[in-house]
C-alpha cells in the first residue's frame, strides 16, 4: 500500500507506473483505492462510478476497470458535505461529521471488494489517501492505516521532494502516526505477517499443533500458538473519577505517570489495568511503586 506524506504527492502515478511495469513482466495487476474524493468520476462497463485516477491505473494494468477498484467515492456537494458512492452505486449524502461515523459501515464493502480484487490478481497495488499522518481521521479510518491493519498490507511511504520539506514530512508522519500503527510497519519491516482473520478451529493429533483453520476457510500451518489475552476493565470507577484511558495493545488500560499516579491527582493504579504486559512481576513492582508514591504524598 503506498501511504503519502500529504495530497498530491505522486501516490497516484507511482501506482499507475507499477501497475504497466509489472504487466510488462506477466504479472495480473489490480489497482485499488479504498477511499477517493473527487467529482471527476469514470463509469465503468457496468454503469458503475470510480474515481478517474483508478480508471487510469485500469488502463496502465490493461485490464477493465471495476467499482471494485475503488469501493468508496465521495463526490463533494458543498464545503462540508459529499454524495457517498458505494461499489459503483449512490450510497448516501452526509455531512462531514457524519461521515466519520459512517466509515465504520464502510469498512465490510472496502474489504469486500479488496478480496474480489486479491482473488484475481497476481498483485494488488493499493493506493492511500490524503497524508497518512490525519490523526484526527484515524478513528474508523479506511483510507490509510486503517485499512492497512484491517487488511493486513504492507505500507510504504510517500513524500514529494520538489515540494520542499520532504524529510520533516516523512519524520514527522512517524512520529505522529498511532503506537500501534507505527509497530505494524515495525513488523512489516522485520518479514512478520500479520493475517486478520479470526481463527475458527485448530488441527493437529495428539498434542501436537499443526494448523490453524481461519474463519474464512483458509489454513495455516503453525509451529506453536501463543494467545494475547484482551485487558478489561471490569468496573467504570476510574472513568467515574475522571481519569483518562488509552488503548493499549491488549485492550484498554489506565494512563498513569512513572509513579503510577493517573491523570486525576490523588489517584493511582496499577497492575493489568495500567499496562499490557500481562506479567505477574511487572504487576508486583507497579503495586510496590505507587504504594510508595502514596507514601511519600501522605507524608510529605
Amino acid at each position: 500500500m503506498f501511504q503519502g506524506t500529504g495530497s498530491d504527492v505522486g501516490k497516484s502515478l507511482m501506482v499507475a507506473g507499477l501497475a504497466r511495469a509489472l504487466t510488462n513482466r506477466g504479472l495480473k495487476v489490480r489497482p485499488f483505492k479504498p477511499q477517493n474524493m473527487s467529482n471527476n468520476a469514470a463509469v465503468t462497463a457496468d454503469g458503475g462510478e470510480i474515481g478517474r485516477a483508478q480508471a487510469l491505473q485500469a488502463r496502465a494494468a490493461r485490464v477493465p476497470a471495476s467499482v471494485h477498484m475503488n469501493p468508496v467515492l465521495l463526490k463533494p456537494q458543498s464545503e462540508i458535505g459529499a454524495q457517498v458512492v458505494v461499489q459503483g452505486r449512490v450510497f448516501a449524502s452526509a455531512k462531514a461529521a457524519a461521515y466519520q461515523q459512517m466509515k465504520r459501515d464502510l469498512l465490510p464493502y472496502v474489504l469486500e471488494s479488496f478480496g474480489r480484487l486479491r482473488a484475481e490478481a497476481d498483485i494488488v497495488l493499493v493506493e492511500g489517501a490524503g497524508s497518512a499522518a490525519e490523526v484526527n481521521l484515524r478513528k474508523n479510518d479506511i483510507a490509510n492505516m486503517g485499512f492497512a491493519r484491517a487488511a493486513s498490507v504492507p505500507v510504504v511511504l510517500i513524500g514529494d521532494i520538489d515540494r520542499g520539506g520532504v524529510i520533516a514530512s516523512l519524520v514527522g508522519t512517524k512520529a505522529v502516526i498511532a503506537p500501534d500503527d507505527a509497530a505494524l510497519a515495525q513488523l512489516q519491516q522485520h518479514g512478520v505477517a500479520i493475517e486478520p482473520a479470526p481463527v475458527r478451529a485448530l488441527h493437529g493429533e495428539g498434542a501436537q499443533l499443526a494448523a490453524i483453520e481461519l474463519g474464512d476457510g483458509r489454513t495455516a500451518g503453525v509451529d506453536a500458538l501463543y494467545l494475547g489475552p484482551r485487558t478489561h476493565l471490569n468496573s467504570e470507577i476510574a472513568q467515574q473519577l475522571g481519569c483518562e484511558l488509552d488503548e493499549g495493545v491488549f485492550g484498554s488500560i489506565i494512563r498513569t505517570d512513572d509513579t503510577k499516579m493517573t491523570t486525576v491527582s490523588g489517584v493511582y493504579a496499577a497492575g493489568d489495568i495500567t499496562r499490557s504486559a500481562h506479567n505477574v512481576t511487572w504487576a508486583s513492582a507497579d503495586g510496590v511503586t505507587a504504594g510508595m508514591a502514596v507514601h511519600r504524598s501522605l507524608v510529605f
